[in-house]
C-alpha cells in the first residue's frame, strides 16, 4: 500500500521550500537589500577529460574559483564581480525557469556514469535549489547555456582554458 499522506507531505514540503526560494529570489532581484543571504555554486565534472572546477558566487560579489583537473590554473582564487553581474545571473536563472525544473541527478535510472555533468545550486537564506544535468545533452541546452553564462559572468576562462 502506498503512503499517500507521506507523499503529500513531501510534495507540500517541496512546494513551501520553492515558494520561500521564489519570495527571497524576488527580494534579491528587485532591490539592493543587503541582508539577503545568496550563494550560487556551479561545479563542472571531467568524465570525458573536460575541465573540472567549482565556482562559488556570494551575494556581496565575492567569487571563489577552485581549479581541480584539466584546467589552466589549479587551486583557489578569490576575486569580486560587480553587483550588476550578479543581477544578470539571477535574471538568467529566472529565464531558464531554474526554480521550477526537476533535478536530472535525482531521476532514477538515468545514466550519469561517463557523462560530463554540471551541478548548479542556488542558496537563498536557508533554502537551496540544486540541479545536476549532462553538459552534452541537447535536452538540457537551456541549463548548459546558463552554466556558460555563469562562466562568462565571472570570466572563469582566464583560469580554465
Amino acid at each position: 500500500m502506498t503512503d499517500t499522506k507521506g507523499n503529500f507531505d513531501e510534495i507540500e514540503k517541496n512546494f513551501q521550500k520553492e515558494k520561500r526560494l521564489r519570495e527571497n529570489f524576488n527580494k534579491c532581484t528587485l532591490s539592493d537589500e543587503k541582508n539577503i543571504s545568496l550563494t550560487i555554486k556551479m561545479q563542472r565534472t571531467d568524465e570525458k577529460g573536460e575541465p573540472r572546477y567549482t565556482l562559488t558566487i556570494c551575494g556581496d560579489g565575492k567569487v571563489i574559483y577552485e581549479g581541480i583537473k584539466n584546467v589552466k590554473v589549479h587551486g583557489m582564487r578569490e576575486f569580486f564581480i560587480e553587483k550588476e553581474k550578479i543581477k544578470e545571473i539571477l535574471d538568467k536563472l529566472e529565464d531558464t525557469y531554474f526554480f521550477s525544473l526537476t533535478d536530472y541527478g535525482s531521476s532514477e535510472g538515468v545514466p550519469t556514469k561517463g557523462r560530463d555533468l554540471t551541478k548548479i545550486s542556488v542558496t537563498i537564506e536557508d533554502d537551496t535549489k540544486e540541479l545536476t544535468f549532462p553538459s552534452d545533452d541537447a535536452e538540457y541546452s537551456g541549463l548548459t547555456q546558463l552554466g556558460d553564462f555563469i562562466d562568462s559572468g565571472v570570466n572563469s576562462k582566464q583560469w580554465v582554458s
